[in-house]
């Protein structure tokens, strides 16, 4: 975390690991282009546009096209986000979505996945961090140490299915019965007629 005059004068740090400016007053990450309205507008501290391009020149923090993408890309966060809170929520089995309060998955059931067994497709208790407010809001799981990724299961699960593919064929050729290309001409001629 890196903390300087300039960050300080708004209420703000830098995650130099994820490139984000974190706002201290909400706990939440800015996209650059949002600094100055985010601060006047939520907190009323003036934000000067020499400022904003004194970060920006020293931090190159994420823009707005980039938090965009990493909110909808990232499943889960290997790593904590210093800055951003800690919080235990809830976690949808079919989508991966995470919310913080049971009512919330509960709703997220009766609107996405009707008629699904919400006990059994929920799982509780986990370490959840909102990181972006907003049109970017998203509750992020924090991958729990030694977990395989979703892309690492799913890469694990298709290795598995080719292997079996690939048994199930070697065994079907196997017992096929082979013919040379002369006596396929003959079936087939015996077939046409």
């Amino acid at each position: 975390m890196v903390d300087d005059d300039d960050l300080r004068k708004i209420e703000c740090m830098f995650n130099r690991v994820m490139n984000l400016i974190i706002c201290r007053c909400c706990d939440l990450a800015i996209p650059v282009e949002y600094i100055q309205a985010h601060f006047r507008g939520k907190h009323g501290i003036n934000c000067l546009e020499e400022l904003v391009n004194s970060i920006i020149l020293n931090y190159q923090p994420r823009i707005v096209a980039a938090v965009e993408e990493f909110k909808n890309t990232i499943l889960e966060l290997d790593l904590l986000v210093n800055g951003i809170p800690i919080k235990r929520g809830f976690r949808c089995l079919i989508c991966r979505h995470c919310t913080r309060l049971k009512d919330s998955m509960t709703r997220h059931f009766r609107t996405i996945h009707e008629g699904e067994n919400i006990k059994e497709q929920t799982e509780g208790n986990i370490e959840i961090q909102l990181l972006f407010g907003g049109r970017f809001r998203k509750w992020f799981p924090i991958k729990e140490p030694g977990a395989e990724s979703m892309k690492e299961q799913n890469d694990d699960a298709w290795t598995i299915v080719q292997s079996i593919l690939a048994v199930e064929k070697r065994r079907t050729m196997k017992n096929s019965v082979h013919y040379r290309p002369e006596e396929c001409n003959a079936f087939r001629k015996n077939i046409d007629r």
